[in-house]
């Protein structure tokens, strides 16, 4: 079953170029109150509005975490709750993986990490630091040990610092979060949608909308856009959605409230 959420009247001056970047984190409960069954679920959405061009020292970053047996990785999240205490402390893989998605060599001059509070410097751990384009360099956490009988989540964010050659003084930040659960029967998705143009029933997804065009019927610098939010629970039980929280230029709030 999906609900939907609806964040109306958000704003945005056509007249200044930037991009903007909206990600939104659902919480939902198989037990409120009880703090056993808890899962999360995160999205993003991002458009550019006006004519920013793609900085040129700025890299994809994808994060993972899975358990190597043989030959086969299982995914973190895939691993189900084990049924003999013996088994339940287990030896996990997180991977951070930087692709140089521009047409300028890139360094990478920092990669930190945070998890459930605890920091560290993982620049280290790359197997590569500069990247030609489309090369791509892999910073693997080995021995990491999980309890996959304790419920609880697990959240993993990492923060790239990166430069372009020849591109003077310019750095650019991108950074990739990672969130599952241990042990929780709880599971649910969220995805982000942006509509634009009230003049045609916001029927225009936010990254085609230009009111400059000549099919808008919108004119000026000032101009309303419409979020929705779609949560669906994939879990096998009914779940109380606790919390939506969306991040927008640095501002966080939960609709919810």
């Amino acid at each position: 079953e999906s609900v939907f959420y609806i964040e109306s009247g958000v704003e945005f001056d056509f007249c200044i170029n930037e991009t903007v970047d909206t990600s939104v984190r659902v919480i939902a409960d198989t037990a409120p109150g009880m703090g056993v069954g808890i899962c999360s679920a995160e999205a993003s959405n991002f458009f550019t509005i006006g004519f920013v061009p793609d900085l040129p020292c700025q890299v994809a970053v994808d994060l993972s975490c899975f358990i190597e047996d043989g030959n086969e990785r299982i995914n973190c999240k895939d691993i189900p709750m084990p049924e003999d205490q013996e088994d339940c402390i287990k030896e996990v893989v997180y991977a951070t993986i930087i692709t140089n998605v521009g047409e300028k060599r890139k360094t990478i001059l920092s990669l930190d990490r945070t998890r459930d509070g605890d920091a560290a410097d993982l620049i280290g751990l790359l197997n590569k630091r500069d990247l030609s384009p489309g090369e791509f360099a892999v910073a693997r956490e080995e021995g990491q040990v999980l309890d996959f009988c304790q419920q609880r989540l697990v959240t993993t964010t990492v923060e790239v610092e990166s430069e372009a050659f020849g591109v003077g003084q310019l750095e650019c930040f991108e950074q990739a979060t990672l969130v599952f659960s241990i042990a929780i029967t709880c599971d649910v998705s969220v995805t982000a949608e942006c509509f634009a143009d009230p003049s045609r029933d916001f029927s225009v997804p936010c990254s085609d909308f230009n009111p400059f065009e000549s099919d808008s019927l919108m004119i000026g610098c000032e101009h309303v856009h419409k979020y929705v939010y779609t949560i669906t629970n994939t879990g096998p039980g009914d779940e109380v959605i606790e919390s939506l929280v969306v991040t927008r230029d640095g501002l966080t709030n939960n609709i919810l409230e």
